[in-house]
């Protein structure tokens, strides 16, 4: 009796890969508005400083969106989002450790530098290691991004209020870290080469003899 094979094996590093990367790109974003308050007592933040944060996310998606698939070609896919997850992890904890409003802006650039990344790889993924299941998985990073978005919100200032708010900035990179941890191991694990596929014997044609002609006329 043939073992039913579970569609989801082999791809769990894939499954797990798509859902933090979708929630870190919203996490992000998403944890640093009701901080403001917060960091201002310790950090001076004008408000065309906050309203130039504001402006980021979407320059930054626009430029990002176009250089993106240049950058897919170059790298491929797999790598160029282990970079734009690096990018983000890298920008979450150097926000964290920001010293003035100059550093929160840059670091808060960078991050979303990655996250415009993030939003044009996930799709692909999706269609590369999921094409029979590209409904399921857009489900699931899409819940991803829905818990990411008022997650942080929820849990940001009461963070803040029992370590300080730099914990609770930093705190969201934990998930971009994790979900770098399975697209390395896909890069890292080597890849099993293809059996060739066995070719089919040609068919072979049966030739009829026909008579051969007696050159008498069927009169005679």
């Amino acid at each position: 009796m043939t073992a039913v094979r579970s569609p989801w094996r082999g791809r769990i590093l894939a499954v797990l890969g798509i859902f933090l990367c979708a929630f870190s790109l919203r996490s992000a974003v998403a944890s640093l508005s009701p901080m403001y308050d917060l960091i201002s007592a310790e950090i001076p933040l004008s408000s065309p400083v906050i309203g130039l944060i504001g402006t980021l996310p979407p320059v930054c998606f626009a430029v990002f969106g176009i250089l993106t698939p240049l950058l897919e070609r170059w790298l491929g896919l797999e790598r160029l989002t282990v970079l734009a997850l690096s990018v983000i992890s890298a920008g979450l904890i150097g926000r964290a450790f920001a010293g003035d409003a100059i550093g929160l802006v840059l670091w808060t650039a960078l991050i979303f530098a990655g996250v415009g990344m993030g939003n044009i790889l996930l799709p692909p993924l999706v269609k590369k290691y999921f094409p029979d299941r590209i409904g399921s998985l857009m489900t699931l990073y899409t819940l991803a991004m829905a818990l990411s978005t008022f997650l942080p919100p929820l849990v940001a200032v009461p963070m803040a209020d029992a370590a300080g708010w730099r914990v609770s900035l930093g705190l969201w990179g934990v998930f971009a870290i994790a979900g770098l941890i399975p697209w390395l191991l896909m890069l890292w694990r080597p890849r099993r080469p293809r059996s060739p596929r066995p070719r089919l014997p040609a068919p072979q044609v049966r030739r009829i003899r026909r008579p051969a002609a007696t050159g008498r006329s069927p009169n005679r």
